[in-house]
């Protein structure tokens, strides 16, 4: 792989927030991406703001935690694109706020279904054409929620949790294939859910991180970028976290 040459990404949890951000950035640096979505008007309108960027994206629903469907969409995609050489596994839910205690079956089922058979439904879809690239990439949305906790959201802070372990354990694998395999940590962002916290709830949130304040979504979309390009081929098996300070701050 070079810089310059044609590549392709299939990303999930694509239709707003941080995965319609990684879609676009991607799209703007000369990738054909699958933004796929539970949210099909979601990622469609991420389509239509991507015309006359460099590259284009295609939208498509998927429910990611139907292995059929998954594999299904993204043998469509690569037969449409040539193949998939990156897979960013976004797509997520979380439930706040609620106690060991409180903690439902069904909360704790679905967010595991989710975020973790996810990224396992849509590794094993992809993996054929991310063998034939020889430069393959696996991009894994953990959580700083994930690697510090936070006293609460059990299922979305064990969920996270397990795609870090994942993405090790992946890398260890597919390293002989090119294969690289990683985890992005994000601490706070500015997304639709945390526009429903109020102005006392951020500013005190903003007190935990070094740099006062929150990412924007395009800024995790670069670093996206660079795991996904040429420059970070030696780079695999880690957890990259990216949050302002936010763990050594407090949290």
């Amino acid at each position: 792989m070079t810089a310059g040459t044609p590549r392709t990404a299939f990303i999930t949890g694509a239709g707003n927030g941080m995965g319609r951000a990684h879609a676009l950035t991607l799209a703007a640096a000369g990738y054909t991406v699958c933004a796929t979505d539970i949210d099909e008007s979601a990622v469609t309108s991420v389509a239509d703001a991507a015309s006359g960027l460099d590259g284009r994206v295609v939208a498509r629903k998927l429910d990611v935690t139907d292995r059929a469907e998954v594999e299904a969409v993204a043998e469509g995609f690569a037969q449409l694109a040539g193949g998939i050489d990156v897979l960013v596994s976004n797509a997520g839910l979380i439930h706040t706020n609620e106690t060991l205690a409180d903690t439902d079956d069904d909360t704790w089922h679905r967010t595991f279904a989710v975020h973790v058979d996810g990224a396992l439904n849509t590794s094993r879809a992809c993996l054929p054409w991310l063998k034939e690239s020889g430069s393959g990439r696996i991009i894994i949305i953990s959580s700083i929620w994930g690697q510090a906790g936070i006293g609460h959201s059990y299922a979305y802070c064990a969920a996270k949790g397990a795609l870090m372990a994942f993405a090790k354990n992946a890398a260890k694998e597919l390293g002989q294939y090119g294969i690289s395999v990683n985890a992005v940590a994000p601490g706070g962002v500015h997304t639709a859910m945390t526009a429903e916290f109020s102005q006392a709830e951020l500013e005190d949130d903003y007190r935990t991180v070094p740099l006062g304040r929150y990412a924007d979504p395009e800024e995790i979309s670069y670093l996206i970028e660079y795991l996904a390009g040429p420059r970070s081929a030696f780079l695999t098996g880690q957890t990259i976290s990216i949050n302002g300070g936010q763990v050594i701050g407090g949290f």
